[in-house]
């Protein structure tokens, strides 16, 4: 089962987030699936982009987002574990911000160079999705 799916911000690839707790990829151009498969061993809530297309951020049921290379599937960062599955992503046009909503009604802004948490705010309710203002938070790069 096909749970999210996008495309890149040039328009070269597709991306779906799938139930068996990876992200897998295509060739817009071909159609063909790409070698790339992300995968995680907790199920995965969401997957954002980079604006570049060169990275991913996934989160997970486990409390962990993690951020991959897409052009060969390789972590390349993991943030701090959070009490309840994180359930939503947004991340900064800069790469270096990178924001989770999570199930234990926390929404926190990361450093992606080192996994450091920011500021935290506590929402009263679960969180859902992350919305922010596309001028200071939109997708990495």
């Amino acid at each position: 089962m096909v749970q999210k799916v996008s495309v890149s911000s040039d328009g070269t690839q597709f991306a779906a987030l799938l139930n068996d707790s990876s992200v897998a990829f295509w060739d817009m151009a071909t159609g063909q699936k790409l070698p790339i498969t992300l995968r995680e061993d907790a199920p995965l809530n969401d997957f954002i982009w980079s604006r570049s297309g060169l990275r991913v951020a996934t989160s997970s049921e486990d409390g962990h987002a993690t951020l991959w290379t897409t052009y060969n599937g390789a972590r390349c960062g993991e943030l701090m574990p959070q009490e309840g599955p994180v359930l939503s992503l947004a991340l900064s046009g800069d790469s270096k911000l990178l924001a989770t909503g999570s199930a234990d009604g926390l929404a926190r802004v990361w450093r992606t160079d080192g996994g450091m948490p920011m500021p935290t705010v506590r929402s009263p309710c679960r969180a859902r999705a992350n919305r922010f203002p596309t001028a200071r938070m939109a997708s990495i790069s």
